[in-house]
């Protein structure tokens, strides 16, 4: 196939057969660089262009050569011409493939060498697929089956009339008794000569049988040809018009030099063509026996004519069980009526029909069916609907269960704050999940997002669109900063997430100013010095109107005052500083005890200044505070200052974030001022230095590290050493111990200057007193420099108490009731006779007891607890709950005990104290209580008596069904109610005294009879019975059980016989006659 090139510049040239002049080639000049070709190929939309002229081609380029090239070569310089086809190669098609070998485009030059065209693969292969389709079909799929047939007779005016009307150009001439042989034709131009019949006019036919393969009907293209069957039979025809719907790939002279090989492959083609049809037959015979579909014909009465096979597999029928039957008596009755009358309707109609209906199988099952169906009833082989039927239980209970997941997807994600979008290759919102509005769908995501976001949203769809697991990026949205995230799904398509991290982002912001903050703190000799910085810092970071900071100082009469040290105001905000109110400023005086009491403890004190007490709103007002959040300087027990933030352009809602970010900074500031503080107690005067160790509780002497001499004592060394001030100093340290010790304590003493002290471990020894006594103690040591000399500096402590007092808690160990022990590295230590006595076993087994054995005694499905429970109480430091085990006894019997477990530190590392608890007759005591409690509820649920329980104020706390169903109200209509509120008016002097009685505990239970009033008009009489079912502490009566009984019958009926007895007295009296009343007992 040539791709006929031609420049408007260039003469025109002759396209020759089988080519599209329309279609104009594009020619680059050689000069061109490879930028202006790359512009020329896009504008133009071509995939090659001829570099050079037509008369004198260089070769030919296409987008891809021009892509790797050099972008400022020209073009000339990247083609060469090659080896190109003429027209001689083009006659031989067998030969082509070799002379082109992988090339997609050559090019086609003429006797001259110029430019004729472009041989395209593509469009080369396109036309031997089509030369082998006219090789192998026959005229059937040209012909068309519409055949107007006249008899000779009839004058050409009526037969030009009916060729009008049914919009034809042509008529077959033919006898009425035989209108399948034909006698001629004739056209629209033949039916114009006036008083002629149309067998005057009439043309002689020209027959082909149907088995005309195209390469052998086509030298007929222009006539009007006849197609008949292998009887003879006209079954169509075939026009000029038909051949111009289909075209031809060929010459003439193409069609006949192949026409000889096509007539050696008829006979191969007919019998391949016999086999493929019987097993068509054969396969179509399966299909319906096999098929998961049942098709039926159904006549316009509704009755069976044709059922496929697979109807027993489907619906269990046989194949007679069905013919001759009413479809629609085995439809479901809800559906029956409705799927008639669209089956009804149907009939004068030419469309498919869909229906769902529910149809009975064989064993009375009833079966979900999809219809659809296609009325035949012109047809004369089937004269009736032909409904295929699908069985679609499964699938409505598939998409049942997924609309189900779906619904439950979607409430997911309307739960969640996030965005989500689901996005195709184009990255338009197919669904927005209900995480936006509905009317985003179809819009581009990226014309949602801000400009800043778009790029990034871009790269990242590039990313994921190219086989990246995920991508994701940040941007800013006004004050607003959001995390999107980018996942691929299968289609092409993907999921963008967008969440608002804006919180997030603002805590990473805060966390580096409270770091740089206490970096400033640390470098600064003292704090007061980065003040400034730090309430800039703050005040830029949280957007307050002013922070300012005041320290705490001691008044006159001892009272707590504070001043002002730093402050900033943001633009507008009136500084504060210079406010003489603000210096000595006294919290109790100025009425802030309140702030003082709070801060003391460590709280913060923020919110809206309009909901403080009235003297602090007063002074916050005046200073135009609209919120404030003031933090404490608090180290320890120290409180030195607070930290104030105002809001002064808004009534500002603090976050519970922000104020433990900010009371963190408070603290970090308390600590640098804790430390300032103490280094300068540290460079106190000797003197001051002296009274401490005089108020110091235990013995402490201040050695020389390098020759371990005393060169101070405190008081409390005098007494515990029992010499003098004089007699200790200049002493080596080791020779205060005994002698026996003096050699080890020496070794210690260099080895403490050499660790610079002992550690907050004691270590213990003993002191030799001057009377010869020894005392054990316990030294801690610090090693510290003084006016440029290092000491070392002891604290002795007596512990003779201490051993005592741990004397005496061994003998309460021993005799504590509850189970104690010591779990170090998993083993049992310091097991008291409790527990011993509690597992079985001797204080010896018990600790000699390896790891495994020893969790072997807990029970096994309670041992993960026992694993989470050591844990946490290692990590605690504090008293945990309870832990619920259960253990083995020695014997056998499975015991309930509670662990409490408690952190401590021993020598060997952590430890845990444990007191175990035997709760096992507590749990029997407790199943036992819960069992007659759910028996009282079963009594009281169930039973036929009216019945309710009250508390002291008479309301109703629970009801049963009974006394529902006696008032005639609903549970919680009668829960929300008084009892009192049923009683008759006559009656509630009655019932306050016996409730009275009750609450007095001067009677357990009461009977009494009276009269309720649950509607208006409406009197019942109840027998009532109220007994006392629980107390309090006090043994006062909470709970009361109520029994009512209906007796309105019996009271009707008494007085009702007590009006007849005295009717009958007075008639008796009346009538001057004698009464008696027999007693008949």
């Amino acid at each position: 196939v040539i791709s006929w090139l031609s420049l408007p510049t260039d003469p025109p040239v002759q396209p020759w057969p089988g080519q599209d002049p329309a279609e104009a080639p594009l020619v680059l000049a050689a000069e061109l660089s490879v930028t202006e070709g790359i512009a020329a190929l896009l504008a133009s939309e071509r995939t090659w262009a001829v570099v050079g002229s037509r008369t004198q081609p260089l070769g030919m380029i296409t987008p891809r050569e021009l892509l790797g090239a050099t972008p400022g070569a020209r073009l000339g310089e990247l083609v060469s011409l090659g080896t190109p086809l003429t027209l001689a190669d083009l006659a031989q098609p067998e030969q082509l493939l070799a002379k082109t070998g992988s090339r997609d485009y050559v090019l086609v030059v003429g006797e001259q060498g110029e430019c004729l065209g472009v041989w395209e693969r593509q469009r080369w292969q396109r036309l031997q697929q089509g030369i082998h389709l006219w090789q192998s079909q026959t005229i059937d799929m040209l012909m068309n089956p519409r055949v107007v047939t006249v008899s000779p007779e009839l004058p050409v005016a009526q037969v030009r009339d009916l060729l009008a009307q049914g919009g034809d150009t042509w008529v077959m001439i033919a006898q009425p008794q035989t209108p399948r042989f034909p006698l001629g034709w004739v056209d629209w131009g033949g039916l114009f000569q006036p008083g002629a019949t149309v067998q005057e006019v009439m043309q002689a036919p020209r027959l082909l049988p149907r088995t005309t393969t195209l390469y052998q009907a086509y030298p007929y293209r222009q006539e009007w040809v006849l197609v008949t069957d292998e009887a003879g039979l006209v079954v169509g025809c075939l026009t000029p018009q038909d051949w111009e719907r289909y075209g031809h790939p060929l010459t003439l002279q193409q069609v006949l030099a192949d026409l000889r090989a096509t007539v050696n492959q008829q006979a191969e083609q007919v019998q391949h063509l016999t086999t493929s049809l019987r097993r068509n037959q054969e396969r179509f015979s399966a299909l319906l026996r096999y098929c998961g579909d049942v098709i039926l014909v159904i006549n316009s009465q509704g009755i069976i004519t044709y059922c496929s096979p697979s109807v027993q597999t489907v619906l269990g029928y046989d194949l007679d069980g069905l013919l001759g039957q009413l479809f629609g008596t085995r439809i479901h009755p809800e559906e029956r009526a409705a799927s008639e009358a669209i089956l009804t309707s149907a009939q004068a109609q030419t469309g498919l029909v869909h229906l769902e209906f529910r149809y009975q199988r064989q064993n009375g099952t009833w079966c979900d069916l999809e219809a659809v169906g296609n009325p035949q009833y012109q047809d004369p082989n089937l004269r009736g609907m032909v409904l295929n039927l699908r069985d679609v239980g499964e699938r409505k209970q598939t998409l049942q269960l997924l609309t189900q997941k779906h619904a439950e997807l979607r409430g997911v994600f309307r739960a969640l704050r996030d965005q989500y979008f689901r996005l195709d290759a184009q990255g338009r919102i197919l669904d927005c999940l209900d995480t936006c509005s509905e009317n985003q769908v179809g819009q581009t995501i990226a014309d949602l997002l801000p400009p800043a976001a778009r790029l990034s949203f871009e790269q990242g769809f590039a990313h994921i669109q190219q086989g990246a697991e995920f991508t994701q990026f940040r941007y800013r949205h006004g004050n607003q900063t959001w995390a999107a995230r980018l996942v691929p799904l299968p289609q092409e398509q993907a999921i963008l997430v967008l969440q608002d991290v804006t919180p997030q982002h603002q805590l990473e912001a805060a966390l580096r100013g409270i770091v740089q903050i206490q970096t400033w703190l640390l470098a600064a000799s003292a704090p007061q010095e980065v003040y400034d910085r730090i309430v800039q810092t703050l005040g830029e970071m949280v957007g307050a109107s002013r922070v300012y900071i005041f320290e705490n100082h001691a008044g006159s009469q001892g009272q707590v005052l504070a001043s002002q040290k730093a402050e900033w105001c943001a633009p507008g905000v009136t500084p504060e500083l210079d406010n003489p109110l603000l210096q000595n400023w006294d919290y109790v005086g100025m009425g802030f005890g309140r702030w003082l009491e709070l801060l003391r403890r460590g709280e913060a004190v923020y919110g809206a200044v309009a909901e403080f007490p009235p003297q602090e709103r007063d002074f916050l007002l005046a200073q135009d505070i609209f919120s404030i959040l003031v933090v404490p300087f608090k180290a320890g027990e120290e409180f030195y200052g607070f930290m104030g933030f105002d809001a002064c352009d808004r009534v500002r809602q603090w976050q519970e974030t922000e104020v433990n970010l900010l009371a963190s900074v408070g603290t970090a500031v308390a600590q640098a001022l804790h430390h300032w503080h103490m280094d300068q107690a540290v460079q106190d005067s000797e003197e001051k230095y002296r009274q401490l160790l005089e108020a110091s509780s235990d013995a402490i002497w201040v050695s020389d590290a390098q020759t371990g001499r005393v060169l101070e004592v405190s008081p409390q060394a005098e007494i515990l050493a029992g010499q003098s001030r004089q007699q200790l100093l200049g002493r080596c340290q080791w020779e205060l111990h005994p002698q026996a010790e003096q050699a080890t304590m020496r070794q210690d003493f260099y080895h403490w200057v050499q660790m610079g002290g002992t550690g907050e471990r004691g270590v213990a020894a003993q002191v030799h007193q001057g009377d010869g006594q020894t005392v054990p103690v316990e030294i801690t040591a610090r090693l510290f420099t003084w006016q440029g000399r290092s000491l070392l500096r002891s604290a002795v402590r007596d512990v003779r108490q201490r051993l005592q007092r741990e004397v005496t808690q061994q003998v309460l160990l021993e005799a504590m009731p509850l189970g104690i022990a010591i779990l170090h590295r998993r083993r049992l230590r310091l097991v008291n006779p409790a527990l011993c006595q509690m597992l079985g076993y001797g204080r010896t087994e018990l600790e000699s007891l390896s790891p495994r054995m020893l969790l072997n005694l807990v029970h096994r499905d309670d041992r993960p607890k026992l694993h989470q429970a050591y844990r946490r109480w290692l990590q605690g430091g504090t008293a945990s709950l309870p832990q619920e085990l259960r253990v083995w006894h020695r014997d056998g019997m499975l015991l309930y005990v509670e662990c409490y477990g408690q952190w401590l530190t021993v020598q060997g590392g952590m430890a845990v104290h444990l007191t175990i608890k035997d709760v096992t007759e507590n749990r029997r005591m407790a199943q036992a209580l819960n069992q007659s409690l759910e028996q009282f509820r079963l009594t009281f649920d169930r039973s036929p008596a009216a019945m309710s329980v009250t508390d002291v104020e008479g309301r109703f706390l629970r009801v049963n069904p009974a006394l529902c169903e006696l008032l005639q109200y609903e549970t919680e209509t009668l829960l929300a109610q008084d009892c009192g509120n049923f009683i008759h008016p006559d009656d509630e002097e009655l019932y306050d005294s016996i409730n009275a009685q009750l609450l007095r505990d001067e009677m357990p239970q009461v009977t009494i009879e009276l009269r309720l009033c649950p509607q208006p008009g409406r009197t019942l009489y109840v027998l009532l019975s109220k007994v006392v079912i629980a107390r309090n502490r006090d043994e006062e009566p909470v709970l009361f059980l109520s029994q009512l009984v209906n007796v309105t019958d019996r009271v009707l009926a008494q007085q009702s016989l007590r009006r007849s007895e005295a009717r009958l007295k007075l008639a008796a009296q009346t009538a001057g006659m004698l009464v008696w009343e027999w007693d008949m007992a």
